[in-house]
């Protein structure tokens, strides 16, 4: 029987409360605030999510590169979830306590400083892994961490809207305090808690930021020395690219192509997650027995299953199969990323290649959902049917991703 000590047990506790501040505050509420609430256009919020993620994207991979040539990591996690936390909560009161123009705009620049400190925090906790657990019980872990991560979802979203219930004004500005302070206090035992193992041999603290980017640098130049993760960090961004679209369009599809309303989706959301959760854990559990390379290409075969079923869905009962195959495929995929990562990767090197695993993430957030746009605009004049083609469509990265796996496992 798998069972967890006390380290282990406060590096996936992390995995609860990142999953409340994404899900919660990042992706649900501000958004709807700011283009529901406050009648911004849908393109000031697409434009903030673009040049953050980009300022990011070119920040992870030296961040990386500074904690492995200092020798650790949990001193910057400690410092961006923090710095995360404290702009959350000047968000919350700009949008809660500054009326007018001024109120909104300085809502936006603490988020877009959440949102900054908020991505470093992942890529230094998936390369804290191998400092908690054992090399043959990583993979449990893994699955346990997306799993306690998917709780905090449907947790997090129970409480908060229940806080937006009760509030005087009903708005989701109301959410922003409850979810930062939800975030920061179930983050608080990993933070105070969590111990790293140092490597004396690594340690040097006299490396500078400038040094960092001369490693990525580097890095970058001799790719043909790591070329197993190039390949891999690029079919990740493949396959990232189509799940998170599918993903991000997913109550829009289900509204406009199978029918279902309002609260309706609701349910749907719920059965998802509850698939991805029972992913997380066969896949974390069965990982070092099948192997990673079998059970990652099997997914994206599944994948390319749940994609052509969606694009000839047409009854509702179609949806709800759809959520449990979504879910559990989204489970499994991101459950074995991590792990192949690290299974890729020198210890010497981990969180500067999790940076690019990181940047990789990050730009299919907004790549993925640009393509679907396309597609979209393209077919409009096929009225419902354009959201089938664009389903379809995602089918193409996920291809192109396993022809880039097999320069992986060749």
């Amino acid at each position: 029987m798998f069972k967890l000590n006390k380290n282990a047990f406060l590096w996936a506790l992390y995995d609860f409360s990142n999953s409340i501040f994404l899900t919660v505050f990042l992706i649900i509420y501000f958004p709807q605030w700011l283009l529901n609430e406050q009648n911004f256009p849908d393109i000031v919020y697409g434009v903030l999510v673009a040049v953050v993620t980009i300022i990011t994207g070119l920040f992870l991979p030296a961040l990386g590169a500074l904690s492995d040539l200092r020798g650790y990591r949990l001193r910057f996690f400690r410092i961006f979830v923090t710095l995360a936390w404290l702009a959350s909560l000047l968000t919350a009161a700009a949008a809660n306590f500054i009326s007018g123009l001024l109120g909104v705009w300085l809502a936006i620049i603490f988020f877009a400083v959440a949102f900054f400190s908020f991505q470093p925090t992942l890529v230094l906790y998936d390369a804290l892994l191998p400092q908690v657990i054992e090399k043959e019980r990583q993979a449990v872990l893994s699955g346990i961490g997306f799993i306690i991560g998917y709780i905090g979802q449907i947790i997090g979203l129970l409480v908060v809207s229940y806080f937006v219930s009760s509030s005087r004004v009903n708005l989701a500005q109301a959410a922003f305090f409850p979810a930062s302070c939800l975030f920061f206090f179930s983050a608080l035992p990993t933070l105070i808690w969590l111990r790293e193992l140092k490597n004396k041999a690594l340690v040097q603290k006299n490396h500078s930021l400038k040094e960092a980017y001369v490693r990525v640098g580097e890095t970058i130049k001799n790719i043909r020395h790591y070329k197993k993760v190039f390949y891999f960090v690029l079919a990740y961004f493949l396959y990232a690219n189509a799940i998170t679209t599918v993903t991000a369009f997913t109550v829009v599809y289900a509204e406009k192509v199978l029918g279902f309303a309002g609260q309706a989706k609701i349910p749907l959301y719920i059965m998802g997650t509850g698939a991805a959760i029972v992913g997380a854990f066969l896949s974390g559990t069965f990982a070092n027995s099948l192997g990673l390379s079998r059970i990652l290409k099997a997914t994206l075969c599944g994948w390319l299953g749940c994609f052509a079923f969606g694009a000839v869905a047409t009854f509702q009962w179609h949806g709800w199969l759809l959520a449990l195959w979504l879910g559990f495929l989204t489970g499994v995929t991101f459950t074995v990323s991590r792990l192949v990562v690290i299974g890729l990767t020198s210890s010497e090197k981990l969180t500067e290649f999790f940076g690019f695993f990181g940047l990789a993430g990050r730009l299919a957030t907004t790549v993925g959902p640009l393509w679907w746009g396309m597609v979209t605009l393209a077919f409009a004049f096929l009225g419902v049917d354009k959201y089938r083609i664009a389903v379809s469509s995602l089918g193409l990265f996920i291809l192109t991703s396993l022809i880039l796996l097999k320069k992986v496992w060749d």
